[in-house]
């Protein structure tokens, strides 16, 4: 199936919930039982005909100025690759999965909530003084995410350039121990090593930033 978009471009999102949550939105003999919507996702629990509890994802998009909003639905059946359906609803769904690709799917999905729990945990103790590790280059904390920031402040080890990290791109980031002294970090001097910082600086917000 592929994306189906509104040409009413007062179509928002919250007309698009409430068309895909009516009853009725499914084939006849399909039970909707509940729904969750995280983002642009939204994440439904139907039952079959043969009583088998499945989970699908309608995801939605903007159609921009001109078009409303739209979407384009997925069952779990087809192991998607989107994995923030909510526990709650997977744990609703019962142990029985529709076929081997929603199982291996449903495993997917704990292990995102296994390592989104570890990323919260230590995005919320990052303090002054952290050592972090992205693709090799390291960074010191100069500052963490507490006190109502949503961003820490970072320093680049190889050149003292300060960066802005956000919790998104924390996840991406490696904990170094402590006992591994800032100072050690050698001058960054290769091609390889600047393009690698290159890259970086795309993910992080280098605005309004002292060195």
């Amino acid at each position: 199936m592929g994306w189906s978009y509104a040409c009413d471009r007062h179509y928002d999102k919250q007309c698009l919930i409430e068309d895909l949550t009516k009853p009725g939105v499914l084939s006849p003999g399909y039970t909707f039982l509940e729904h969750r919507v995280v983002g642009n996702h939204l994440w439904y629990l139907y039952q079959q005909p043969d009583g088998i509890k499945t989970i699908g994802l309608f995801m939605m998009a903007s159609g921009g100025r001109e078009m409303g909003w739209g979407h384009k639905g997925i069952s779990e059946s087809m192991g998607p690759y989107e994995t923030d359906c909510p526990l709650s609803l997977l744990n609703m769904a019962g142990d029985v999965a529709p076929n081997e690709s929603a199982a291996q799917w449903r495993e997917r999905v704990r292990q995102h909530h296994a390592v989104s729990k570890t990323v919260s945990k230590s995005w919320a103790t990052l303090s002054h003084g952290g050592l972090i590790e992205l693709d090799g280059v390291k960074y010191e904390v100069l500052a963490g995410p507490q006190n109502g920031r949503t961003k820490a402040l970072i320093k680049r080890l190889s050149d003292g350039k300060n960066f802005s990290l956000t919790r998104k791109v924390f996840k991406s980031c490696k904990l170094i121990a402590p006992e591994r002294q800032a100072s050690a970090e050698p001058p960054v001097t290769t091609d390889s090593a600047k393009a690698s910082n290159a890259r970086q600086e795309d993910l992080f917000d280098m605005a309004a930033l002292p060195h």
